[in-house]
């Protein structure tokens, strides 16, 4: 199968140099690229996606000049949180409409909150995409955990085990620490934190869902004198194998830490 012509238009007055692929693109010129064995050599270079995503450059693709959302729609993504998603649809994905004209590419996840399907978009060609069901309904969601009996009074970050694996919450979060792993693809929603029994001086507790050792949005913050707080409006998408786990973090002491904490999130 012959490889795509790949043409890299500058829309700008100055030249664009691309070090990565050795490729400078004059001013308001184009050129065209043809030294690869595949599309994503190209178009996953992490310089380009920034000319991109600015409109500096645009790429034709054999013949065709993409929109803006068909190009970053072709790109690779350079992480999983890259790709869009619609984590918030009433509907399920339509194969004519919901391409990469729309901005989706393979990897996308659609959710329809109202029956709680999970699809993932396997082929994003314009009018024929082809996304895939996953499942499961919302009722059958798995629920992620974690339990300590404190998570410490004074300011240094505590990272908290998962099923309460171990009685005294973690100081640090090597890999030699217990964490959830992901077992297939999915979308963690749904963030509840219980203190069992509140207590110290009222200051704040933040519980942040970490994602491969990164803190992603999806976070709730108590004040440790209270019972229960949740995040029911953040969703972050993940990946089978990624680690999952849990860091607590404190802007000032708390005095005597609450026990009994408890942690749980839908992973749907």
């Amino acid at each position: 199968m012959a490889l795509p012509i790949i043409i890299l238009n500058n829309t700008t007055v100055s030249a664009i140099s691309l070090a990565q692929l050795n490729v400078v693109v004059p001013p308001l010129g184009l050129v065209i690229v043809s030294d690869f064995d595949s599309p994503a050599e190209i178009l996953n270079d992490v310089e380009l996606q920034s000319f991109l995503d600015s409109g500096s450059i645009t790429v034709t693709f054999n013949g065709v000049p993409l929109t803006s959302e068909q190009s970053k729609a072709r790109i690779q993504p350079i992480t999983a949180l890259d790709i869009k998603h619609n984590l918030g649809a009433v509907v399920d994905p339509n194969v004519l409409t919901d391409d990469d004209v729309a901005g989706y590419s393979v990897g996308s996840l659609w959710i329809n909150r109202a029956t709680g399907a999970v699809y993932r978009c396997l082929d994003s060609t314009t009018g024929a995409a082809v996304w895939g069901f996953m499942g499961p309904r919302a009722d059958s969601a798995a629920v992620l955990a974690w339990g300590n009996a404190s998570v410490g009074g004074t300011t240094a970050d505590r990272f908290m085990d998962p099923w309460g694996a171990q009685n005294q919450i973690a100081g640090t979060d090597g890999l030699t620490q217990p964490r959830h792993v992901a077992v297939r693809d999915g979308v963690l929603r749904n963030l509840f934190v219980r203190h069992g029994n509140p207590d110290g001086n009222g200051s704040n507790i933040t519980y942040t869902v970490r994602v491969n050792g990164a803190a992603t949005p999806l976070t709730v913050t108590l004040p440790s004198t209270q019972d229960q707080a949740s995040n029911l409006v953040i969703e972050v998408p993940v990946v089978r194998g990624v680690n999952i786990g849990l860091i607590v973090t404190k802007t000032s002491n708390v005095g005597n830490s609450p026990d009994g904490i408890t942690v749980q999130c839908e992973f749907l």
